[in-house]
């Protein structure tokens, strides 16, 4: 821990460090979040393909109908999953470029009026200055 910081180097030092830190520990935010989805959809599918294919409860073992049941039952959510990533990922460069444009818009729109504020201030200060530099008849 850096508290110190009598020379240059060492607060340069401090600031990398704590720099490094934060990226670690962001790495390490989205490492636990990606396998908390990733549990969730799990458990999503799991909870589906019991509750579809589980027919009886007379046993602890699963019957072969069952079994097959599961099986199939997960593995058409894995492949719907797997797809739906595919689509995301070609989806959202679009998506990101089209917010991107939108907020340049909007920021462009944003300063136009500010602009156009400033230059009315500007306006009505110009013609207050007029009106009293004109002498009183």
């Amino acid at each position: 821990m850096c508290l110190t910081f009598a020379a240059e180097k060492s607060t340069e030092l401090c600031l990398l460090s704590f720099s490094y830190l934060l990226k670690k520990l962001t790495q390490k935010i989205r490492t636990v979040s990606y396998f908390k989805d990733f549990l969730t959809l799990y458990n999503q599918i799991s909870d589906t393909c019991f509750k579809r294919c589980t027919n009886t409860y007379n046993s602890r073992d699963m019957d072969m109908d069952e079994e097959a049941c599961v099986n199939n039952c997960a593995q058409k959510h894995v492949k719907a999953n797997t797809k739906m990533m595919k689509v995301y990922m070609e989806v959202l460069p679009l998506l990101m470029n089209k917010r991107t444009e939108e907020m340049n818009a909007a920021q462009a729109a944003a300063m136009a009026q500010q602009q156009q504020l400033q230059q009315d201030t500007q306006d009505t200060e110009t013609s207050q200055n007029i009106r009293q530099s004109q002498p009183l008849v």
